[in-house]
C-alpha cells in the first residue's frame, strides 16, 4: 500500500506528475492519495481534480481530502498575486452563485485562515483499517 498526501493548488495536486509518470512501476500496489486545499470537500469538485490530473487508470483510487491552510503572507509574489486577482474577480460575482471553493475564498481573502483538524484524516484511517 502506497498513499500519496500533497495538496490541491489551483486545481491541481502537487504530485500528480510523479505518480502519472511513474505508474507503471508501483501498480500491482493498492494506491490511496490524501489532499488538502483550502476549499470545502465538494465530492464532484474532487472526482473532477482526480479527473483532470491523473491517467484513467488512476482515477479509481481511494481519495481523501482535509482542509488545510490559508495565509496570503507565507505565499510566493507570484501565488500571492494571483490569488489576490481571483479574488478581485470572485468579490464581483453574486454572493448567491458562489462555487465552494469561491465561497473559502471570499472567507479567507487577505487574513490567515485555518481549518485544518484531526476529523479529516479519521476516514483513511478507517480505511486503512479495514483494509490491511
Amino acid at each position: 500500500m502506497i498513499i500519496f498526501c500533497g495538496s490541491v493548488y489551483a486545481s491541481g495536486i502537487t504530485y500528480r506528475k510523479f505518480l502519472n509518470k511513474n505508474y507503471d512501476k508501483i501498480k500491482e500496489k493498492e494506491i490511496i492519495l490524501f489532499f488538502n486545499g483550502a476549499s470545502p470537500i465538494d465530492e464532484s469538485a474532487l472526482q473532477n481534480i482526480i479527473k483532470n490530473n491523473f491517467r484513467s487508470e488512476l482515477t479509481t483510487m481511494p481519495i481523501f481530502y482535509g482542509r488545510g491552510r490559508w495565509n496570503l503572507d507565507k505565499m510566493s509574489f507570484v501565488d500571492k498575486t494571483l490569488c489576490k486577482m481571483l479574488i478581485k474577480m470572485v468579490s464581483k460575482k453574486d454572493g448567491k452563485t458562489l462555487q465552494p471553493w469561491e465561497q473559502a475564498l471570499m472567507e479567507a481573502k487577505d487574513k490567515s485562515c485555518d481549518w485544518t483538524d484531526v476529523k479529516y484524516i479519521e476516514p483513511l484511517v478507517d480505511y486503512i483499517s479495514k483494509n490491511n
